[in-house]
C-alpha cells in the first residue's frame, strides 16, 4: 500500500519544487530591479567558462556511462553505452563552441 502512494508523492514533489524555483526566480528579478539592474540583461550574460565547465562534465558523464555499459554487458546495462556515448558527443560539442567562439 506504501508503494502506491510513492508514485502520487513524486510527482507533486516535482510540481512543487518547480513552483519554488520559479517563485525564487521570480524574487531574484524583482531584487534586480529594486537595485536599478536591468534583469534581461544579466540573463543574456554568460561566462565563457561556463561552455568548458559544462563540455567537461558532460564528457566524464558519458565516459561513466560508456564505461559503465561496456564493463557491465548486459541488456539492463547496454543502453548505457549509447547513453555515454550521447552525453560524451554533447560534451564534445560544448568544447568545440569554446573553442571557436571569438
Amino acid at each position: 500500500m506504501v508503494d502506491a502512494w510513492i508514485w502520487v508523492l513524486i510527482p507533486i514533489g516535482g510540481i512543487c519544487l518547480g513552483a519554488l524555483a520559479i517563485y525564487l526566480e521570480h524574487q531574484k528579478k524583482m531584487a534586480m530591479i529594486e537595485q536599478g539592474f536591468d534583469p534581461e540583461k544579466e540573463d543574456q550574460q554568460y561566462r565563457k567558462e561556463d561552455r568548458i565547465q559544462g563540455g567537461l562534465v558532460m564528457i566524464g558523464i558519458g565516459a561513466a556511462f560508456l564505461i559503465s555499459g561496456f564493463v557491465v554487458w548486459t541488456d539492463f546495462m547496454q543502453p548505457y553505452g549509447l547513453v555515454g556515448l550521447i552525453c560524451g558527443f554533447i560534451g564534445l560539442a560544448l568544447l568545440i563552441s569554446h573553442a571557436t567562439e571569438k
